[in-house]
């Protein structure tokens, strides 16, 4: 046998006998893990979550199938409710203060609490990217009285629309409901 060929014999062996190694730590009868959006993700399109609580004024933790998630509301954006690096990015590129930026995404996220209690039963509708590069669930959220969450927010001024494609199914709605919201003065916009 030529010395190449050896070396692949040698791999071959060498794989075969890793994987009869890897497979006696998998108990009879149960698979590797599934992957975390299998499990999260009930259905394709939708999913069922129970609220924790609203992490800020564009971000929720809930319960879904018995797995901890943060959820982020697809089209929409709070400003930070804390001071960061992305409220550091705003005040230098609107010339608002941080600390202005903060009390508003500390309004934003007050707001947000408002409508929901610990507990309330929410509906998650996914669009086409199910999460994102946090590995956040990303998701228009329906109240149990079921309106969709990002609309109340943006109607009654704490958020701007934020289109990152491929989500972009109620873009233009939420566009209009800004626009609407800064022409009454609501919310932050008063």
């Amino acid at each position: 046998m030529g010395r190449r060929r050896q070396k692949q014999a040698g791999l071959a062996a060498l794989i075969a006998a890793l994987v009869a190694i890897a497979a006696q730590f998998i108990p009879a009868g149960e698979t590797s893990p599934t992957p975390r959006d299998q499990v999260s993700l009930p259905s394709q399109g939708e999913a069922e979550a129970t609220l924790i609580r609203a992490s800020d004024g564009d971000t929720l933790k809930v319960m879904i199938a018995d797995l901890k998630e943060s959820v982020r509301l697809i089209g929409i954006d709070a400003p930070e409710s804390h001071p960061n690096e992305r409220a550091l990015r705003l005040s230098k590129k609107t010339g608002e203060p941080v600390k202005q930026i903060v009390i508003k995404g500390k309004r934003s996220a007050q707001f947000v609490a408002s409508l929901l209690s610990e507990g309330d039963k929410l509906r998650l509708v996914y669009d086409r990217q199910k999460r994102d590069r946090f590995g956040r669930l990303l998701a228009y959220v329906y109240l149990p009285d079921g309106r969709m969450l990002q609309e109340v927010i943006i109607q009654e001024g704490y958020a701007t629309p934020l289109t990152i494609a491929p989500n972009n199914r109620f873009r233009h709605t939420f566009e209009a409901e800004y626009v609407a919201a800064q022409r009454h003065k609501k919310g932050l916009w008063r």
